[in-house]
């Protein structure tokens, strides 16, 4: 076997680790669409790399590495294992940094293991929703993620963390980002993508919450709850792409001051 296929054989095993890891968890659609799009994305990406030597000891490392992952249950180090041996073999600091953050979505560890994020989105996602209801004239309250809005009782449980559409979100950016030609724009978008993620999922909890105090709870479950949520996150798209539009336009601005 030449050290192409190796090489490939090796990043399939890290994949393997880290989906494995993972598999204990709910199967949510969108999170792992998104990580299959970035894994095919990184095996592509790696397939294109120059690789003439043999698998070595970074690469036994990384194998150690998500091996303790497998062991304690956990998917990112899978990931994270991936990303660095990816992105290792890049030639220039921003491709590594490019391929590191694709690789790093390829496994979907945020739903398993990313609890401290998810608890901060519905937590700021109720606070953010209180604000909205109080404006609107109704009587709040809120403790932690519960709401009382008017006579209704409303949880911002762990189906709303958003950590679902995370992943999704976050790829669907990364490959929007790629047009980008600059490590700084690039690294501004980057940056800016986990803020439009939880502006997505805040208006989710915003919407789903209308529903339920206007219609009542029966109305905010089921179909809606998947399906007009989603149709919130895809909305936040349109500011996703605008803000990555504009820093392309940046790009070509100042390609042409230099000529």
């Amino acid at each position: 076997m030449n050290a192409r296929w190796s090489l490939l054989a090796l990043r399939l095993v890290l994949l393997g680790a880290g989906w494995w890891a993972a598999a204990d968890a709910d199967a949510v659609l969108w999170e792992r669409a998104g990580a299959a799009a970035a894994a095919l994305l990184t095996l592509a990406c790696g397939w294109k790399q120059p690789t003439t030597s043999p698998l070595g000891g970074r690469d036994a490392a990384s194998l150690i590495l998500a091996a303790v992952g497998l062991v304690l249950g956990w998917a990112w180090p899978a990931a994270v294992a991936l990303a660095w041996n990816v992105a290792r073999r890049e030639p220039t600091m921003a491709a590594c940094w490019r391929a590191a953050a694709m690789g790093l979505l390829a496994v979907p560890w945020l739903a398993t293991d990313a609890a401290a994020i998810g608890w901060w989105f519905r937590w700021t996602g109720a606070w953010m929703a209180a604000g909205v209801f109080d404006l609107a004239g109704l009587a709040v309250t809120r403790m932690g993620t519960s709401l009382q809005v008017e006579d209704q009782p409303l949880a911002v449980d762990a189906a709303c963390a958003g950590l679902d559409t995370l992943q999704a979100t976050l790829v669907a950016g990364l490959w929007l980002a790629e047009r980008l030609r600059t490590f700084r724009s690039w690294g501004w978008a980057v940056v800016a993508l986990p803020l439009f993620a939880w502006i997505a999922n805040t208006l989710r909890i915003i919407m789903l919450g209308a529903v339920a105090v206007s219609a009542g709870h029966e109305a905010a479950r089921g179909w809606f709850h998947e399906w007009g949520g989603l149709a919130v996150v895809a909305l936040v798209f349109i500011p996703a792409g605008a803000w990555i539009g504009w820093l392309r336009s940046r790009e070509v601005a100042r390609a042409e001051v230099s000529i």
